[in-house]
């Protein structure tokens, strides 16, 4: 890992058992680098203690193992024959479920370049890689304008995996569930069509991958997703508020899964709707206070429709918020968002200080 130190001092993640470590060519106690136990699910690792400002080279060598944190999916192994099943299964709903999970990162508001150096041995079966990056021979290039939540990458043994791809849409899935890809490549063209229209030009060039599981998940990467069919819509979104325009911080990612349900939910949910704010409503988190808290509160896919749908009835109904987020997504494309930044946006254009709604229902104040 090579970066640059500023005076202020930095944080990386890594959720693997580190076996030795070398900062600069010296070596490092990798006890200094582990956190403490109460600290293992939400705080990083520290760079300040044992860099200076300028350029280093962090190299850190482990085992790549069953991540250490919450519900983590491990590496899966072919019954038939020889071969491997690897998804980095990323989720905001737990700390330290992003691209540290596997291998050294910053948090999700700093941008790298990050290569990975791919190497089957041990089978005779070629394997598919499947990336939103550039891939070669040895490997993965994700660009410099990614982030640790924006890496996407499936591996599995090409006999077993099904494709189509055409207009730049790649849609995917592993042989045996009954997924229609034609059909699934048709909700993706639609899906990408109609947000170009409403909220502004993709953020992502002219391609789009989707790895589709037989199961119940979904997560978003950049210009990506592995998900099930009924998530599609919802996933896809995510390009526009998520990956489009990023949380500012792992603790802001409540406002895209919050719009995001808001706007594409369906039956029996209601989507798209303004309802108007009943201060007789219990008090809800949606961000979490802390700096390395790191996680999506699941109330954010109930409770923050919700509080949009409260925001809708303000503005004077859905057209008119879609139109305010619109400009969120055409002034902030390729770049991040805060609770704060929106706070303010959504209280100019509806001529109100809303501290008191963001205090309630965001923050969990009662």
């Amino acid at each position: 890992m090579r970066f640059t130190q500023s005076d202020r001092g930095g944080v990386f993640d890594l959720r693997q058992e580190i076996e030795s470590a070398e900062l600069d060519g010296s070596r490092l106690d990798v006890a200094n680098l582990a956190p403490t136990p109460d600290d293992v699910r939400e705080v990083p690792m520290r760079l300040d203690w044992m860099s200076g400002p300028g350029e280093h080279e962090l190299v850190l060598r482990y085992a790549l193992d069953l991540p250490r944190t919450t519900d983590p999916l491990p590496i899966g192994w072919t019954t038939n024959a020889p071969g491997v099943i690897f998804d980095l299964w990323m989720s905001d709903l737990h700390p330290g479920r992003y691209l540290e999970s596997w291998i050294p990162a910053p948090l999700c508001h700093d941008r790298f370049a990050l290569t990975v150096n791919l190497e089957i041995s041990g089978t005779s079966l070629p394997h598919a890689v499947f990336a939103n990056g550039t891939y070669t021979s040895n490997g993965v290039e994700y660009p410099a304008s990614f982030t640790s939540l924006s890496p996407m990458l499936v591996i599995a043994p090409e006999s077993r995996v099904e494709v189509e791809e055409a207009g730049g849409i790649t849609v995917c899935k592993l042989a045996g569930p009954e997924i229609d890809l034609g059909q699934c490549h048709s909700m993706i063209r639609e899906f990408l069509d109609s947000n170009n229209e409403v909220f502004g030009e993709y953020a992502f060039g002219d391609s789009f991958l989707a790895y589709v599981w037989g199961t119940t998940r979904g997560m978003e990467y950049d210009g990506a997703t592995t998900s099930s069919v009924g998530a599609l819509e919802h996933e896809v979104f995510h390009s526009w508020f998520g990956r489009g325009v990023k949380p500012a911080t792992a603790n802001d990612g409540w406002i895209d899964e919050a719009f995001c349900v808001w706007y594409t939910a369906g039956p029996p949910r209601e989507r798209r709707f303004a309802q108007a704010f009943d201060r007789d409503e219990p008090s809800v988190m949606l961000r979490p206070p802390g700096p390395f808290d790191r996680y999506t509160p699941r109330e954010s896919y109930t409770a923050g429709p919700r509080f949009f749908a409260g925001v809708a009835d303000l503005l004077g109904g859905p057209d008119a918020l879609i139109e305010v987020m619109r400009g969120v997504y055409l002034e902030r494309r390729g770049g991040f968002l805060s609770t704060d930044d929106l706070k303010y946006v959504l209280s100019e254009a509806a001529g109100q200080d809303l501290t008191w709604a963001f205090d309630r229902w965001v923050h969990g104040k009662d």
